[in-house]
């Protein structure tokens, strides 16, 4: 039977944490292992990780070892130049954990919405100290009940145009987030992956670092999106969760007021360059990012934060974002 859906997990450092996400796939996988194939790319991890993944053995199951580290960008950009024949990709963390539907969900959403370019997988999150709990409960039960559902704004399964879902009501970080895109392999054939993965994006310089730097390196999963999709490009929204994970608990977290705001004014910027939404639609999130990040964005003026403070560089552009969104003509 041909492979349908393409699991890509990147991973580096987090052994107890991929063993987890690894055993929520056992689960979803089962009975569908014709299907699915799981390719996991470690990322010349020191921690155990070479050594658990060579000791299993599953069909659906590759593993792939890095000989050194690339670079966080470089390991999910590899996603995009596997040699597995495939309808659709779906790139999750080693950190994100399947819901025991999400890949029957998946599958009938394949079978059933064959126009589709896009697949928007949605997803609840959990508190960290709800960590134990919640993975025992997936263990034991197949079950994981509660949690922050992501996106609510509609009910069941839908065919919609692509620059409907770039919408802080179905995804608060405009489709950031890794585990939330499923794409359609065909419809980003054209991607560049090799110009991307040219660019030496591994260690940058923090101190004079401009907004595109950032997003190449932060959101290289939405590069094939904003270089191949358009408006018109068809998504499928659900309201059914795929995934679920532990808000804060990521190594990057202190961190944060550096990396959101840039990342989704990064985005913004993107999807309105590339006319994937218009002009009324690029006001209405500049809208909505003042105000979700606006507190990021005082605890970086006044240097509150724990996060680097912003280069020259990213405050120039941030204010010239500020400035065109308030004199920009009425519409």
């Amino acid at each position: 039977m041909s492979t349908e859906l393409l699991i890509y997990i990147p991973t580096y450092q987090r052994l107890e944490k991929l063993k987890n996400c690894l055993a929520s796939i056992k689960i979803a996988i089962d009975g569908y292992e014709d299907l699915v194939k799981i390719v996991i790319s470690n990322n010349d991890s020191t921690d155990g990780t070479k050594e658990y993944l060579d000791s299993l053995f599953h069909e659906w199951l590759t593993v792939v070892h890095k000989p050194e580290n690339e670079g966080a960008h470089s390991n999910i950009l590899a996603a995009f130049n596997l040699n597995v024949s495939a309808q659709y990709l779906w790139i999750i963390g080693d950190d994100d954990y399947l819901m025991p539907t999400a890949i029957s969900g998946l599958l009938d959403i394949i079978n059933n919405f064959p126009a589709a370019d896009y697949i928007f997988c949605n997803t609840k999150a959990f508190s960290p100290d709800q960590y134990a709990e919640k993975i025992n409960e997936l263990i034991t039960t197949h079950n994981v009940s509660g949690g922050n559902v992501k996106s609510k704004q509609i009910l069941g399964t839908s065919l919609v145009k692509f620059h409907q879902i770039i919408n802080p009501a179905v995804a608060d970080t405009l489709l950031g987030e890794l585990m939330v895109n499923c794409y359609k392999l065909s419809s980003i054939k054209d991607f560049d992956y090799l110009y991307y993965k040219s660019l030496n994006l591994k260690n940058i310089d923090w101190g004079e670092v401009d907004l595109t730097t950032v997003g190449l390196t932060a959101q290289p999963h939405n590069l094939p999106m904003i270089d191949c999709y358009s408006s018109d490009s068809i998504a499928v929204y659900c309201d059914q969760v795929r995934t679920f994970n532990f808000w804060g608990t990521a190594e990057w977290i202190d961190q944060y007021d550096l990396i959101f705001p840039l990342v989704i004014l990064y985005l913004i910027e993107e999807y309105t360059e590339k006319g994937i939404v218009d002009r009324k639609a690029s006001l209405a999130l500049m809208k909505y990012y003042l105000s979700a990040m606006g507190p990021s964005l005082q605890r970086q003026v006044h240097g509150l934060s724990k996060a680097i403070p912003f280069s020259a560089n990213l405050k120039a552009e941030l204010f010239d974002a500020i400035i065109n969104y308030l004199y920009a003509p009425k519409i």
